[in-house]
C-alpha cells in the first residue's frame, strides 16, 4: 500500500478480468501535486512505479492463466498481495513481530552486554574496597543514603587511580554505573565527568594504528602464497568492507552474499550479514551489513568459497588463531614491533583506503554504518598511519613492494586453483 490515491485499471483477460479492490479507508491521503522534498521529483513520478504488491497480484494472476500456475479455486488478488482483512493491496494483517509481552517486565531489559555490566560490577566492587580499607565498613554501608558524599568520594577514588596508574576506561565505567544505579547521585556527579576531562587531557587517546594500504596488500600476498586462503577472505572482507575482524571471524558461509548468489544480477559488489554488530544498540538495526566493491576480490571469493558449506563460519579458527597468524606475516615481512600494528587498525585502514578513492562522506557513513560524522572525522584523522610506511627499515619496506606487486596474480590463481 501507498500513502497516495491513485485508481489504476489493467485492461485483461486473465482471471484478475472484473476484481475490484479499493482502499478500505484511511485518515488522509498524499495529494499528487507539487515536489517531493524527499525524493527531489514530482509526486506524480514518484508514484509512477506500481506497489509490489499489486505487481505481484498482476503477475500471479498472468501465470495462472498462461497455464505456469497450477491454482484451485478462485483467485483472490488481494490475498495474493497479502492484504489485510480490509483489502488493501500489499500490507500484511499483523505487522511487526510477534511476542508475549506478559513474559517481559521493560525495567529488567539490560541496555548493556553482560560482559560489559561484568566490568562495571568489578570497577565497583574495587571502589567499595577502597572506601572500606580508607574509611571502615559502617561508612561503606551507608554510602547509598547520601548521594552527595557517595558522589564526592568516587571523585576522590578517581584521584587515586589515577595517581596509581589505573586505566582511565575503568574509572569512567565506575562513573557511568554510579549514575545509572543510584539515579538521585546525578546531580552531584559533575565533578566526576571534569575529572575525566582533566586526565584525557594529560592523556589523551591512542587510538590504533590504521592499516596502511599498501601493508595490507602485501599481507594478503603473504597469505595466499602461504596458502592461507581463509584468513585471507577475512582480511580482505574486514579491510574492503571497513569491518571490525571480529565481526567477520564469527560469520557463517550463509551470511556471505557474492554475485553468483545473486544470479549475477549483483555483478560488482557483495555484501555480509552482521548480526551482532557493535553498534546495534545504538540506533543503527540488530542486523546489519557491509559491502564489497572490489571486483577482483570478490572473484577470488567465489572461488575459495565454492567449498566452504554454508554452515561453515568463513574462519575456522578462533579469534587467537586469526592474530598468530597476523604476527607472523608481519614477522616475514620484517615489520618491528614497535609499529604495534594489530588487527584493529583493519577498519580504520579501511577506511582511509576508501576515503582515498575519493568516496564521498555520505556513503563512508553508510558503509561503516555510523549515524555521527564527528566518528568519521576521528577514522579519517589518523591517515598518517601512512607514516609508518616510511619509518620502516629499507629491507621491510622492499618486501612490502614486491609482496602487494604480486598480491592480483595470486589471487587470480587461487580462485581458479581452490
Amino acid at each position: 500500500s501507498k500513502p497516495w490515491r491513485k485508481r489504476t485499471r489493467f485492461l485483461t483477460n486473465s482471471c484478475i478480468k472484473g476484481h475490484r479492490t479499493l482502499c478500505s479507508g484511511c485518515a488522509r491521503h498524499q495529494l499528487l501535486r507539487g515536489r517531493s522534498k524527499i525524493h527531489r521529483k514530482s509526486w506524480t513520478l514518484v508514484a509512477q512505479a506500481y506497489p509490489a504488491g499489486v505487481a505481484r497480484a498482476v503477475g500471479v494472476g498472468m501465470c495462472i492463466s498462461s497455464g505456469l500456475v497450477q491454482w484451485s479455486g478462485k483467485f483472490d488478488p488481494a490475498s495474493c498481495a497479502k492484504a489485510g482483512k480490509g483489502g488493501r493491496i500489499g500490507e500484511a494483517a499483523n505487522p511487526g513481530p510477534k511476542i508475549d509481552r506478559s513474559q517481559f517486565a521493560l525495567e529488567s531489559v539490560p541496555l548493556v552486554e553482560a560482559k560489559t555490566v561484568a566490568l562495571q560490577s568489578k570497577t565497583w566492587k574495587q571502589f567499595l574496597e577502597w572506601v572500606v580499607s580508607s574509611l571502615g565498613r559502617p561508612a561503606a554501608l551507608t554510602l547509598t543514603r547520601h548521594p552527595a558524599l557517595l558522589a564526592s568520594l568516587v571523585r576522590e577514588f578517581g584521584n587515586v587511580a589515577f595517581k596509581d596508574g589505573k586505566s582511565l576506561y575503568l574509572y569512567r565505567h565506575l562513573v557511568v554505573y554510579v549514575q545509572k544505579s543510584f539515579v538521585e547521585c546525578k546531580p552531584y556527579m559533575g565533578p566526576c565527568w571534569d575529572n575525566i576531562s582533566r586526565w584525557e587531557m594529560i592523556e589523551p587517546v591512542s587510538h590504533r594504528a590504521p592499516l596502511p594500504t599498501a601493508l595490507f596488500y602485501a599481507m594478503l600476498g603473504v597469505a595466499l602464497q602461504w596458502r592461507w586462503h581463509r584468513f585471507s577472505a577475512v582480511l580482505g572482507i574486514a579491510f574492503l568492507g571497513i569491518a571490525r575482524p571480529g565481526e567477520v571471524i564469527q560469520c557463517l558461509r550463509s551470511e556471505l552474499i557474492l554475485p553468483s548468489d545473486m544470479l549475477d544480477y549483483g555483478a560488482g559488489v557483495g555484501y555480509l550479514r552482521i548480526g551482532q554488530a557493535k553498534s546495534r544498540r545504538r540506533g543503527k538495526g540488530a542486523v546489519q551489513h557491509l559491502s564489497i566493491y572490489d571486483e577482483s576480490f570478490l572473484s577470488f571469493l567465489e572461488g575459495i568459497c565454492k567449498k566452504i558449506l554454508p554452515e561453515e563460519r568463513i574462519f575456522p579458527g578462533s579469534a587467537h588463531a586469526f592474530r598468530t597468524r597476523w604476527n607472523k606475516i608481519l614477522r616475514a615481512l620484517l615489520v618491528p614491533n614497535t609499529v604495534r600494528l594489530t588487527p584493529g587498525g583493519i577498519r580504520g585502514g579501511g577506511a582511509i583506503h576508501s576515503f582515498q578513492l575519493n568516496h564521498d562522506l555520505p556513503l563512508l557513513l553508510w558503509r561503516m554504518r555510523l549515524k555521527h560524522i564527528g566518528t568519521l572525522s576521528n577514522y579519517l584523522q589518523e591517515a598518517t598511519g601512512a607514516l609508518i610506511l616510511p619509518s620502516l627499515p629499507p629491507e621491510s619496506r622492499e618486501l612490502i613492494r614486491a609482496a602487494a606487486a604480486v598480491t592480483p596474480f595470486l589471487m587470480a590463481f587461487s580462485a581458479k586453483g581452490a
